[in-house]
């Protein structure tokens, strides 16, 4: 009986090691621009991207600078935080980085238009890869709006 106890247990630590939950997400970013309404949208190359680990449903973007430097804002403290993560060029235009937490911020600026874009992230365990397309649009004289589930925002004075 001791024997059969001691297998069952062997067995039960083996089987949760091959069943390992990993948030290890490889987290790659499509960046497009349109310069005119119902014009081409070709791959965007002048981007930086952020990441800010943790529950993010209160954080934010405040302004085009904390959008180009990887700033996030508490919108109920104004706690100001620096990003956890960069994402880096690929060579094919995309912007990756690597989503370690179910839950997180991410930011995307274009260099060459005052826009920006966030969102709220929450991904599944044991996800390998996740595409994602972002759509710059200059030509919306919108102060912002919600596309992609992107929050896209034109700064103010452009």
């Amino acid at each position: 009986m001791k024997r059969i106890v001691i297998i069952a247990v062997v067995c039960a630590l083996a089987m949760s090691a091959c069943n390992k939950v990993d948030y290890n997400t490889e987290y790659v970013i499509k960046p497009f621009v349109q310069q005119v309404d119902k014009g081409e949208e070709l791959l965007l190359g002048n981007v930086v991207a952020y990441g800010l680990d943790g529950d993010t449903a209160t954080w934010k973007i405040s302004s085009l600078d904390d959008a180009r430097a990887g700033i996030f804002t508490n919108a109920v403290t104004k706690e100001r935080r620096s990003y956890d993560r960069t994402a880096t060029p690929d060579g094919d235009g995309n912007l990756v980085f690597t989503i370690r937490r179910e839950r997180s911020l991410v930011s995307v600026c274009s260099l060459d238009d005052p826009i920006y874009g966030w969102r709220n992230l929450q991904i599944g365990y044991n996800m390998p890869s996740i595409e994602v397309l972002i759509k710059f649009r200059p030509w919306r004289k919108v102060a912002s709006y919600d596309e992609m589930r992107w929050r896209m925002v034109r700064a103010e004075g452009f």
